[in-house]
């Protein structure tokens, strides 16, 4: 199934994000007025509540425009009748960097942006020590399901918890429209 969502990016152009819903993979494809790819986000609903949050990824020339913002809560639109499943994936800040080279003088200035990213979006950010040590605290996630990959210790995941709230879309045959583009009509 495919759907289409249009929105305006900070500067106040329209943004189109193409939706793919293929069994339990999820994609979501932002593109400008001349169909260039901005960015780009994919999740895999997985058993046990799970959703995997495979990657989401804005390219360099389109930073700070709002597009990696606007994916992120357009997933969040997408996936809301997952209520109460957990979203997570691997922390790795500089992972999906293939539009530009990433040298040791900026990997702490692409943690701090994704970090900022990731909390403003709703996501945390937990280490695997961290969560051994406050496994009470942490009760919702779970050693083996969520800090491993094909049997590999994952070291700092990101995570939310799909929460009942109320969405700024409006959806109607296949179309996704972003409610204050509605207003204005």
């Amino acid at each position: 199934m495919e759907k289409s969502a249009f929105l305006k990016d900070n500067n106040g152009n329209i943004i189109q994000a193409i939706i793919q819903i293929n069994d339990d993979i999820f994609s979501i494809r932002m593109f400008n007025e001349h169909m260039e790819l901005l960015g780009y986000m994919n999740f895999q609903i997985q058993k046990n509540n799970r959703i995997f949050l495979s990657e989401i990824y804005c390219y360099d020339q389109y930073r700070s425009l709002g597009i990696a913002s606007k994916l992120s809560q357009l997933g969040d639109y997408v996936l809301k009748d997952y209520q109460g499943y957990i979203i997570r994936g691997v922390y790795f800040p500089t992972e999906m960097s293939t539009d530009r080279e990433i040298s040791e003088m900026n990997m702490d200035e692409l943690d701090l942006r994704a970090r900022r990213f990731y909390e403003k979006n709703g996501y945390k950010i937990i280490n695997y020590e961290e969560y051994i040590m406050n496994k009470n605290k942490y009760r919702f996630l779970d050693s083996n399901l969520d800090f491993k990959i094909n049997n590999q210790r994952i070291l700092e995941i990101v995570y939310k918890i799909i929460e009942k709230q109320e969405y700024n879309y409006y959806e109607d045959n296949g179309l996704i429209y972003y409610n204050d583009n509605i207003k204005r009509l």
